[in-house]
């Protein structure tokens, strides 16, 4: 009491020793001014209080009386309240104005992170040198998941409009050799489950879908290249049940090139010819990197394989 006693006398205490008259005027209405002051922070303290006490019936009332504390730090408002009350809810509590200026700043700072989320991938893609296919046999089976959207799309454009004069054979076989791509391309998309690289953009202009002699050169070549492929990827997978599936698939992919080339060639030995087949009886074997070299003019996304397994 004897300390808010001599708070509460003091602008009286200061103004008397002022021997100016006219200084002592001017100080005693200052004093008077800051003894309403402080009257009105009282009579508002317990004002507070009063509505702060009965937090069921105005809570509202509290969290303006808790926002005004937060707002103007000022500790006549309501010094007991540093964190909002158990009971005081957010959406009691409003957040205060924000400045023109503080607005500005902040919504470009999020439409910025924003923007760089959006194209971060695009980035990652460009500075890692296109999709990364992965390493070890998530890298392999990646690589085969690149040639079967290849192959699967360029059917699938084939057989959508086909070339003049097509006969009920060819149009036969390349259904199925579309259907066969297509039912490779989802078991390794199944297969590969999240470790499986996006959808890729391809580019065909440089086929003339309405040409027969177009059409079928362009098949014969990713038949040949996708057996290439398999033969030479396949040493490097080290899971049986993968080799096993790229086995099964690759023997599909023979037959679909032995069938090309048939047609493009019929009752010849081009079927099986000397560029395919070697000495030994067996067929090109080659490497990831020179098979995407190939198919490099019909693929658009850029390609990583640099993390790919190497012939062991």
């Amino acid at each position: 009491m004897r300390a808010f006693a001599l708070w509460f006398r003091r602008p009286y205490r200061r103004a008397r020793v002022i021997s100016s008259p006219s200084r002592q005027v001017s100080n005693q209405e200052s004093a008077v001014r800051t003894l309403a002051h402080k009257v009105r922070s009282l009579r508002l303290l317990a004002s507070n209080r009063a509505i702060c006490a009965e937090p069921h019936k105005n809570r509202v009332s509290c969290g303006i009386i808790y926002n005004r504390h937060i707002r103007e730090r000022r500790s006549w408002v309501m010094p007991e309240i540093e964190t909002p009350p158990s009971w005081l809810t957010v959406s009691d509590v409003r957040p205060p104005a924000v400045r023109r200026r503080s607005f500005l700043k902040f919504a470009g700072a999020t439409i910025l992170a924003t923007t760089a989320g959006s194209l971060w991938p695009r980035l990652a893609q460009a500075q890692g040198g296109g999709v990364n296919l992965g390493s070890g046999d998530i890298g392999i089976l990646n690589f085969a998941y690149a040639l079967e959207q290849l192959e699967a799309l360029f059917y699938t454009k084939v057989t959508a409009s086909f070339y003049a004069g097509i006969s009920p054979g060819e149009r036969e076989i390349l259904s199925d050799i579309r259907d066969h791509e297509i039912a490779h391309r989802r078991f390794l998309k199944k297969a590969l489950g999240r470790a499986g690289i996006p959808d890729l953009q391809f580019d065909f202009s440089a086929v003339n879908f309405r040409s027969r002699d177009s059409v079928l050169q362009t098949a014969r070549t990713f038949e040949d290249t996708g057996v290439a492929a398999y033969n030479g990827a396949g040493q490097l997978l080290r899971d049986p049940g993968y080799l096993l599936a790229a086995g099964r698939i690759v023997s599909v992919e023979a037959r679909h090139a032995a069938t090309l080339r048939d047609l493009l060639a019929p009752r010849s030995a081009a079927f099986a010819g000397d560029d395919i087949v070697n000495a030994f009886g067996l067929g090109l074997a080659d490497r990831p990197s020179s098979i995407l070299k190939a198919v490099a003019p019909y693929v658009v996304t850029p390609i990583n394989a640099d993390n790919l397994p190497r012939r062991r």
